[in-house]
């Protein structure tokens, strides 16, 4: 083997440790990107599913302020696919459950008000609400 063939198998082998470092940084790189994204997808999901239950939560206190015989309801959130299914039970303390169904993720959460007969009107305060684990 000559000189200057050596020379170009020197150079030809630090060409292919050199693209083979490139790659595993960029892939590196990549993988690190696609992490990001699902985390940042999965925190803007968890924080949808809240707000909507929150706001299924609510609009439980409001009708169980209006007719305490109330047990419970499905709402639909069409701009977001969402479907809310709330069930009352209790007296006095009243504790409402919470499961919502959001894409293909379901969870459930609960709360309890106390109410309170002012006149001709019920008062209710919030005790607890929270996701159910």
């Amino acid at each position: 083997m000559n000189i200057q063939s050596q020379k170009g198998s020197v150079a030809l082998i630090s060409i292919l440790i050199i693209s083979a470092t490139l790659i595993l940084i960029v892939l590196g790189m990549s993988e690190t990107q696609i992490s990001n994204s699902y985390t940042y997808l999965n925190t803007t999901s968890d924080q949808i599913i809240y707000n909507l239950a929150e706001s299924c939560f609510e609009d439980s206190v409001k009708r169980v302020e209006e007719d305490t015989s109330f047990t419970g309801s499905t709402t639909t959130f069409s701009d977001s696919d969402s479907i809310c299914v709330s069930s009352i039970s209790g007296t006095g303390t009243v504790t409402i459950e919470v499961e919502l169904t959001y894409q293909n993720y379901t969870q459930h959460f609960e709360g309890q008000i106390s109410l309170a007969t002012e006149g001709e009107a019920n008062n209710a305060e919030l005790l607890n609400w929270g996701e159910i684990e």
